[in-house]
């Protein structure tokens, strides 16, 4: 099978859109797909969560993610919501997401 992990970094609305319409995408068309929120990303977890932003596609895709960096979102606002939602915590890498445990598991990984 097929592996896709998509890193959003940015903040901004229409880049996280296009991370998640290429993720459900990704998921139709077979491949496993993680969805991790790393940088300015998880400044929207809050939004994300309260259903202001893009509701529809972020609860289809909300299954995916596999890990929000915990100092990332500590920073950004974004780890309480993150806590609350029961969204997956990582702070593997100095606080940070590892992407080589998805490397190494066979992920090509795509930045948004």
């Amino acid at each position: 099978m097929k592996k896709v992990a998509l890193v959003g970094f940015r903040g901004g609305d229409m880049c996280f859109l296009h991370l998640l319409i290429n993720a459900l995408d990704y998921k139709d068309k077979g491949y496993e797909v993680a969805i991790i929120l790393e940088g300015e990303a998880c400044s929207l977890i809050p939004r994300l969560e309260n259903n202001e932003l893009f509701p529809s596609k972020y609860r289809q895709a909300r299954p995916l993610i596999t890990a929000v960096c915990k100092a990332c979102a500590a920073k950004l606002g974004g780890l309480e919501a993150a806590e609350h939602g029961n969204l997956p915590i990582d702070s593997s890498l100095e606080g940070h997401v590892k992407l080589s445990t998805y490397t190494d598991a066979g992920y090509e990984i795509i930045t948004f």
